[in-house]
């Protein structure tokens, strides 16, 4: 089968609503700012559109040089692997390649929710899919009145409030 050329780019932007996504990959680059945290989900479902989007993919970039950044990467991580939602992490905290590649490794397969919304972009004129509030799966579910999914919960272990641990010890 031949190649046939293609003279525009581009792709349909999901509508703004609340989805399920699944993370399919998870990277860290340096970049002129400084560490970035790029992330590909994939929509599994849609309260207000259904399956229309599903197996698009969208991405999150999580600047890891400003404290923007790090809050919603440690929410996600809170919402989609169960990390400490009352821990005060460090702030080179995901400076740690140990951290980055237990975060590579725990998040796809991963699925949480997530409310979309559209951004214009400050490069161009062109329109982003933001995300913009992340939810448990139990959560989303019970956005859309829907029977709880099971979510695997194997190898979590409870924490005791105000117990310190160390990077090598968190256990998502």
């Amino acid at each position: 089968m031949g190649i046939r050329p293609q003279f525009t780019s581009g792709f349909e932007l999901p509508a703004e609503g609340t989805y399920l996504f699944d993370v399919d990959k998870v990277e860290f680059k340096k970049t002129e700012g400084g560490l970035l945290c790029a992330i590909r989900n994939i929509i599994q479902d849609s309260i207000e559109h259904g399956d229309s989007f599903n197996e698009q993919g969208v991405f999150d970039n999580f600047p890891l040089y400003t404290d923007f950044g790090k809050a919603r990467l440690l929410g996600l991580g809170v919402k989609a692997l169960g990390m400490d939602a009352d821990k005060e992490y460090p702030d080179n905290y995901f400076d740690d390649e140990k951290i980055q590649k237990k975060l590579m490794t725990s998040l796809p397969g991963k699925k949480f929710g997530s409310k979309l919304k559209h951004k214009k972009s400050k490069k161009s004129d062109d329109m982003m899919a933001n995300l913009t509030e992340y939810y448990t799966v139990e959560e989303y579910d019970n956005l859309s009145n829907a029977e709880p999914k099971e979510e695997k919960k194997a190898g979590k272990k409870e924490s005791k409030k105000g117990e310190a641990k160390s990077a090598d010890e968190d256990n998502w």
